[in-house]
């Protein structure tokens, strides 16, 4: 389903085609929708109700969760993994490790250190 949401917010065409065979079959959509209410509304006093056994749900909270965050993933890994964000990440990690390692190993700048690292932190998450 977010595919066919996709192709018809980015191609305009398909849209127009989509909109114009809704409107074709809106008649037939309605009248089949109605017939199948019908339907139902009479033959559900005929029908015995039996609850099902087995599980609530078709999957798990976890299968959703790893598939919801896959496609989401795949969405946006266009947009992330550029050339110029690669660049600039395998850049700052230089730039970071070498203050890092050049920085003396004493009480003294242990505040330094604490500092760098609220650096590192604080700029990782905006610079995505």
């Amino acid at each position: 389903a977010d595919f066919i949401m996709d192709l018809v917010n980015s191609d305009p065409e398909v849209k127009r085609t989509l909109s114009g065979s809704y409107k074709q079959n809106q008649t037939a959509l309605t009248q089949e929708v109605s017939q199948y209410e019908h339907d139902r509304t009479n033959n559900i006093t005929n029908v015995d109700v039996k609850e099902e056994e087995g599980p609530k749900w078709p999957t798990t909270w976890f299968e959703q969760f790893t598939i919801l965050y896959r496609r989401a993933f795949r969405q946006a890994m266009g947009t992330i993994f550029t050339k110029l964000n690669f660049a600039q990440s395998i850049l700052l990690a230089l730039i970071c490790g070498i203050c890092w390692y050049q920085m003396p190993r004493t009480e003294e700048y242990i505040r330094d250190r604490f500092n760098f690292i609220f650096f590192v932190m604080t700029f990782w998450p905006f610079h995505t």
